[in-house]
């Protein structure tokens, strides 16, 4: 602590008392945020002081064959939890081979195990070899007696195994830091992230691995024998694991790390590295180069994604759009670096992006300091999708100390626009839609790429630019259609609206349906109810519950339903830039929409063809009185917008980011292969 004193008098002199809060405040963050955060090893119980009987349940057509290397250290404790987390939840057998070792008289207790001796020392290699030769099971998991594992621990493999890979868990000693994260070829195999806090973001994503270690490594029978099975050469079992590993990458078989299955090494340590084995490494594969790093195994361009926050992309359009992104960049085989500039993880999206392969950059007590970790990541990135004019303005200085980083400021929507607008209807003074405007064109300029949302945006920046030279693309929202059956009119009943109420415009377009249109709706039909979605809605919001035909349910997870059960969806924004993601997601729902001239722009809709649109409170009454009890251009726009809407399906946006991002990489010579 003395040390970051002094670093805040440094700060002081050099950014003043703005610098010194802004540091404070992030460490004040990290220090909650670690307090709050759960342990990073699942809840498992003490070793058994009393060996009490256990009976495993015998599978004579098993799933997974538990092929266990034991001296009988402390073999009984393994079996505990292997009949605790594994036997009571798929099909197993339990094979254990006693190296030499007669087995200890507590272990007569145990059923339901087949016991295999041998009278002289065979080592870890050839034991397991031989068990796997005997191993009935479909898949096949290593343990040795010091091994425990831990709830949901196959849950979390099989998906990888019924996909024919390796794979490989989080190994944690019993005093919860990290023993091994894979492992790194150097010039002697090195455990990834031994000894270090195992919450740290580069140990807890899915990734592929350039090799595993030997304890809680499982894989498909059939290909463990298909690529030989153990090296038998190797009397070190790391260097026998890494040997498959390399032999199943040579096969073009990822071995894949899933820190999502964690497994307990009752040790301080894993066993050291025998370097015995190093010359017969080398003859086979050759002297690792460096550098050496756990992302040595990922072979694709890896793009590092900046935003605020991680996307929430059930409560916010912009952030569902971000999502579709991400899940796009994955298909089309990018590797992905997501940094969160909040810093903090965000439950549960941080996890799901972490699961699909994607390391999220959140702050850990060790390391708040956004710039050092991305300064450490910076040679592996390929191409910066930076969103909104603030972050790029932020991060494009860092970025380009790397000159081989390819730049893209994503826009989401011109801010300007939006907040020139806002001025205009609000009286508001000019100068912060002028400055946002001055940062938006520094950043395009700056950028390799700039991405907008709709045309009519690219025009209004590409005018903006006196040279002209900047290379703008439209990557518009993305809304996978809904494939069921949509109910029909004589169905629904009701109004509908969603959006997130931190932005502002889906607060002012609320307060002026509730307070100017309904009450012109509700003259004529009283019976008209109307639901107001969305997340983090303010006092001004719920208040406007207060009158019974109109409810505020917040957040809602599965919006499902509310789109196949009301009747029309309103949108009465005022002001605002971009394409608005509420409208397309209910024209995917197949519910037409009543919106302003605003609402519309930028998605090429065509007034009374596939959407209708009013601008003051009178005419969208009217309009939606008409259309309301309708049935025939109910039906007409209902079909007319869900044809519309598959113009922006992930199907149809993916060749754009795909076009955007080979044109980028073209100019690094980056070859990427089309999965």
């Amino acid at each position: 602590m003395t040390n970051y004193w002094y670093k805040l008098q440094t700060v002081w002199q050099t950014e003043g008392v703005k610098g010194v809060i802004s540091r404070a405040w992030r460490k004040f963050l990290s220090l909650t945020h670690s307090a709050q955060r759960p342990a990073p090893v699942a809840t498992f119980v003490s070793p058994l002081a009393t060996p009490q009987p256990l009976q495993l349940q015998i599978t004579w057509d098993a799933t997974v064959s538990v092929l266990i290397y034991s001296r009988a250290d402390k073999l009984f404790n393994c079996l505990y939890y292997v009949q605790a987390c594994l036997a009571a939840h798929h099909s197993i057998e339990v094979m254990v081979l006693l190296d030499g070792t007669p087995p200890p008289s507590e272990l007569l207790t145990v059923g339901g195990v087949q016991w295999l001796y041998s009278p002289y020392p065979l080592g870890a290699v050839q034991a397991w070899n031989y068990l796997a030769k005997k191993a009935r099971g479909q898949y096949l998991l290593f343990l040795d007696d010091r091994c425990q594992v831990t709830p949901n621990y196959l849950d979390r493999l099989l998906p990888f195994l019924e996909r024919g890979y390796g794979v490989g868990a989080k190994v944690i000693s019993e005093h919860t830091h990290l023993l091994s994260a894979g492992v790194i070829m150097a010039e002697t195999p090195v455990y990834f992230g031994d000894r270090d806090y195992p919450g740290e973001p580069c140990y807890n994503y899915v990734r592929p691995a350039e090799a595993l270690v030997p304890w809680g490594f499982a894989i498909r029978a059939s290909l463990f024998w298909q690529v030989g099975g153990l090296g038998e050469k190797f009397c070190c079992p790391v260097y026998a694991f890494a040997d498959l590993c390399y032999r199943l990458a040579a096969a073009n078989i990822p071995a894949i790390y899933q820190p999502k299955s964690q497994l307990v090494y009752r040790s301080a340590q894993l066993p050291g590295v025998d370097n015995a084995d190093r010359l017969l490494w080398q003859s086979l594969w050759g002297t690792p180069s460096p550098p050496f790093h756990s992302r040595k195994a990922i072979k694709q361009p890896t793009i590092l994604v900046i935003d605020t926050l991680v996307p929430p992309y059930d409560k916010e359009s912009g952030a569902f759009r971000l999502h579709q992104i991400l899940l796009l960049l994955l298909q089309q085989g990018y590797s992905v670096i997501f940094l969160p500039d909040y810093g903090h993880e965000q439950e549960p999206y941080t996890s799901e992006l972490e699961s699909l392969g994607i390391e999220v950059l959140y702050f850990t007590y060790q390391q708040y300091d956004w710039a050092k970790r991305l300064q450490q990541r910076l040679n592996y990135i390929d191409v910066a999708w930076v969103c909104r004019p603030e972050l790029a303005a932020k991060y494009f200085p860092l970025l380009q100390q790397n000159r081989h980083i390819k730049l893209i400021y994503d826009t989401i929507d011109l801010h300007f626009l939006r907040l020139q607008r806002e001025a205009e209807l609000q009286g508001k003074d000019d100068r912060e839609w002028q400055q946002m405007q001055q940062l938006e064109v520094k950043c395009a300029q700056q950028a390799d790429v700039t991405i907008v949302v709709t045309a009519k945006e690219r025009q209004i920046l590409q005018q903006l630019v006196s040279d002209g030279a900047i290379n703008i693309k439209v990557i518009p929202n993305i809304h996978p259609i809904y494939s069921g059956e949509i109910p029909d009119i004589v169905q629904r009943k009701g109004l509908l609206f969603i959006g997130g109420y931190y932005h502002a415009p889906n607060v002012d377009g609320v307060i002026w349906l509730a307070t100017e249109i309904m009450p012109i709706i509700w003259a004529k039909r009283p019976d008209i109810t109307v639901t107001l979605l969305g997340s983090n809605p303010p006092a001004s919001v719920q208040a406007l519950a207060q009158d019974p035909r109109l409810t505020v349910p917040g957040y809602v997870p599965d919006v499902s339903s509310y789109f196949l059960s009301h009747r029309l969806f309103v949108a009465p924004l005022r002001y605002g830039a971009g394409m608005k993601g509420k409208i397309g997601h209910s024209l995917s729902f197949g519910l037409p929409v009543v919106t302003t001239t605003i609402g519309a722009e930028g998605m090429g809709l065509e007034a009374g063809k596939n959407v209708l649109i009013a601008d003051t409170p009178p005419e969208f009454a009217a309009t939606v009185l008409d259309l309301y009890d309708d049935p025939d251009r109910w039906r007409s726009l209902s079909r007319a917008g869900y044809d519309f809407i598959r113009q922006y399906t992930p199907e149809a946006i993916a060749p754009l980011i795909g076009e955007t991002l080979r044109e980028l990489l073209s100019s690094r010579s980056i070859c990427l292969d089309t999965p």
